[in-house]
This record gives structure tokens, C-alpha cells and sequence, in this order.
């Protein structure tokens, strides 16, 4: 029997090596050391897969070795729209924070298609992305951008207005935020 959980968590596990390996800040060291500390030692929720097929599109993420992985458990995560308002169209997220007791944190999968704009917007929490694959052009405050692909890790300080336009291939993101 296919163990989705353990599947899921051995993912998160490898995630954690590559970013722990590219981050040079110690307080998002300390939080992701943290992070990867809680979760795996908090038991994951039993969830039975969806099989959702709503990536039409998710051949073209295998940019990484990690993204090759991610598309053998991307459909049976249950991903949802990020909003049904038609400027979040092709904007997905899974939110892994629900398979938990309260960590203190959020974390999950974020996907936007190619070429899409997710809208500059502003929160009151840290964010970290890691860029499993793809490439974007990142915004701050609506003027700066940052060229980012696979591999990249982007922090947000809270408060900033931020806003990312994916490539021409998909964005795959796994993401943080707490407080």
C-alpha cells in the first residue's frame, strides 16, 4: 500500500538538506531548523489522497530532482485554488499545516502556472519560499524585482508588498510563514 504520509514527510525531509545548505542567515536557519525539528516530530494526520488531476501542465516541472519527485505525490495532495477571484486564475496551494497540530507556523506547496501574476499584496507574517521549480521575476513594493529560478531561496520580511509573475514554465514553491 502506497504511504502518502511517509512519502510526503521523506519529501519535506530532502527539501529541508537543500535549503539548509543555501540558507546563510541564522535567524531563517534557526526557524527552519525549528520548523524541520516540529515536523517531524509531531505526528502527521492520516489523509487519504484526492487524486486530483488539476495540473494540466505538471510534465513541464522536472527542472530538478526534486521537482521530478514532486510530480509522483503533487496529484494525490488535494491542491486548491488560491482564490476563485479571476486574478488568481492558474494559482494553487497546498496547505501542510492542516496535517498537523498547531505547529506555530504555516507551511505547504505553492503553484502558479506559466506565466502568471500572483498580486502584489502585503502580510504580516516572515516568508520563505524555496523554488523547487520553474523561474519568476519577484516584486517588492512594486518596483524591484529579483530574477529567481529552481533552487533559490527568497525571503520576505513582514509587511513588505511583494507580488511574483512566474516564467514560462510553471512555479513550484515550498513555503513558510510565521510570525
Amino acid at each position: 500500500m502506497y504511504d502518502i504520509n511517509s512519502t510526503l514527510l521523506n519529501y519535506l525531509n530532502r527539501c529541508f538538506v537543500v535549503m539548509q545548505m543555501c540558507i546563510d542567515d541564522k535567524n531563517q536557519l534557526d526557524f527552519l531548523t525549528s520548523a524541520k525539528q516540529k515536523i517531524n516530530n509531531n505526528k502527521m494526520k492520516i489523509f487519504k489522497p484526492t487524486e486530483l488531476q488539476i495540473f494540466d501542465n505538471i510534465a513541464w516541472v522536472k527542472d530538478t530532482k526534486l521537482a521530478k519527485e514532486f510530480q509522483e505525490i503533487c496529484c494525490l495532495l488535494g491542491f486548491k485554488k488560491i482564490s476563485n477571484n479571476p486574478e488568481f486564475q492558474n494559482q494553487y496551494y497546498f496547505p501542510m499545516e492542516k496535517l498537523y497540530d498547531d505547529l506555530g507556523f504555516k507551511f505547504g506547496f505553492m503553484y502558479l502556472a506559466e506565466n502568471t501574476q500572483h498580486p502584489n499584496h502585503t502580510i504580516d507574517k516572515n516568508e520563505l519560499y524555496f523554488i523547487i521549480s520553474g523561474t519568476a521575476d519577484w516584486y517588492y513594493n512594486n518596483q524591484s524585482h529579483d530574477k529567481v529560478s529552481a533552487g533559490n531561496i527568497i525571503f520576505n520580511p513582514l509587511n513588505i508588498e511583494q507580488g511574483v509573475k512566474s516564467g514560462h514554465t510553471p512555479l513550484l514553491c515550498l513555503y513558510f510563514n510565521w510570525s
